[in-house]
């Protein structure tokens, strides 16, 4: 990651310093790769967060525990409660934001703001938000987000 590229290159640099002008350019261009891959795989996962997150706030719209399922590791007890809430709410518009977000090597930490706005079952309107602390991380080839 990027935290390796940059002790090469502090190691590149001492070589130079040194006049180990070999060493130095060998040390840069491991160091160039390693930036190139970390930046590679950064992009990648903000890719994929970008659409897991997407996808939870389409979950919510659609009212579909099972599309919930799909991008969040959700507890038996969370999916009857959540299962209960489709079936009473109606015209259901999510937003969901991050308050935070920290990258990792295995995936990204999240603060989410969850604001939901739905029908109950009187056809009242009614708005709540929820905030959650969510790791996204990369399970069997695909994203989930997880408590955490």
């Amino acid at each position: 990651g990027f935290t390796g590229a940059s002790e090469i290159e502090q190691r590149a640099a001492e070589a130079l310093a040194t006049s180990r002008h070999a060493e130095a350019i060998a040390q840069y261009q491991a160091s160039i790769k390693l930036y190139d891959d970390a930046r590679a795989r950064r992009q990648s996962q903000e890719a994929a967060v970008a659409d897991l997150l997407k996808r939870y706030e389409a979950a919510f719209e659609k009212g579909d525990v099972n599309a919930l399922i799909t991008v969040t590791d959700v507890s038996d007890e969370d999916r009857r409660r959540w299962t209960q809430f489709f079936k009473l709410a109606s015209d259901i518009e999510a937003e969901v934001a991050t308050t935070s977000l920290g990258y990792e090597m295995a995936g990204a930490r999240l603060g989410l703001a969850v604001k939901l706005r739905y029908s109950n079952t009187d056809r009242r309107r009614v708005d709540t938000r929820f905030e959650k602390s969510m790791r996204a991380i990369e399970r069997g080839g695909r994203w989930l987000l997880v408590e955490g």
